[in-house]
């Protein structure tokens, strides 16, 4: 059986307005940064809900108490020292990926991040 065609290859979305929350190692040793969303955000509540992507991982969840997290491995991940509780305003891009048809799904790679006070970009080198 073929790729799925049907799906979006990359979504999009911008100025997200997020809380970081910390960085864990996976069981793969990749460190993945998780922040909370800060606002009320219906494109992100419809990604997750509306059974298109049943069958697919995705980089985010709604926790017990209605939050959304995300989830970005380091190496699609802006590179600077977060810190713990602070506010930012992130745009990332859901890139597509499928292994076979049981692996198949969404990781996220953030394209740019700004301090959430200043509302200006942070300087960055990037080696993505």
């Amino acid at each position: 059986m073929g790729k799925d065609k049907s799906n979006t290859k990359e979504i999009k979305f911008s100025e997200i307005n997020v809380e970081f929350i910390t960085v864990k190692e996976d069981k793969f040793e990749n460190n993945v940064y998780y922040f909370k969303v800060n606002e009320e955000n219906t494109k992100l509540v419809q990604l997750i809900q509306s059974g298109k992507y049943k069958n697919h991982i995705l980089p985010l969840w709604i926790t017990k108490e209605d939050n959304i997290i995300i989830k970005i491995k380091e190496k699609f991940i802006k590179k600077f020292k977060y810190d713990t509780r602070e506010d930012y305003i992130i745009s990332v891009n859901f890139i597509y990926f499928e292994i076979n048809e049981e692996t198949k799904g969404y990781y996220v790679k953030q394209i740019d991040v700004k301090n959430k006070e200043t509302n200006m970009e942070i300087e960055i080198v990037d080696d993505n």
